[in-house]
């Protein structure tokens, strides 16, 4: 659920609909000292007993698995590092699904180059997803 973008912000629309709202998400994460976590990891850890993560190990772990390693061009696996950094920094708001343009204009990689990089916008797309699923892996 939290992997997709449509997803998670509809389990965020529940959770706002029975009065809990995003202060209160942060409050969660502020008693389990997880300043650096996405609500994500708190909400698994009440829930199954999972170890919270950070964003910064969860990027890690991306980086050094196969993900990124199985684009073969440079631009696409810079634009990928680029999408890590950013939710790193910023969090989960990174990752929703209008970022997506806002992140290609960021990035500052030529549009056409881009979508060289990745086979077209509708691949683009589809590797901004399935990073999302890489980030969340359960592991």
């Amino acid at each position: 659920v939290w992997a997709n973008p449509k997803s998670r912000r509809v389990l965020l629309e529940r959770l706002r609909a029975m009065n809990i709202d995003d202060e209160q998400l942060e409050d969660l994460k502020t008693i389990f000292d997880a300043p650096q976590s996405d609500i994500y990891d708190v909400l698994a850890h009440l829930s199954f007993n999972l170890d919270i993560k950070t964003r910064s190990e969860r990027v890690l772990a991306v980086e050094h698995g196969s993900f990124i390693k199985r684009h073969h061009s440079e631009k696409a696996k810079d634009f990928l590092e680029f999408i890590l950094e950013r939710y790193e920094k910023e969090g989960v708001k990174e990752l929703d699904e209008d970022k997506l343009s806002s992140l290609i204009e960021l990035s500052r990689i030529d549009k056409s180059e881009l979508k060289s990089a990745f086979g077209g916008v509708g691949h683009i797309k589809e590797e901004y997803l399935a990073l999302q699923r890489e980030i969340y892996k359960w592991k």
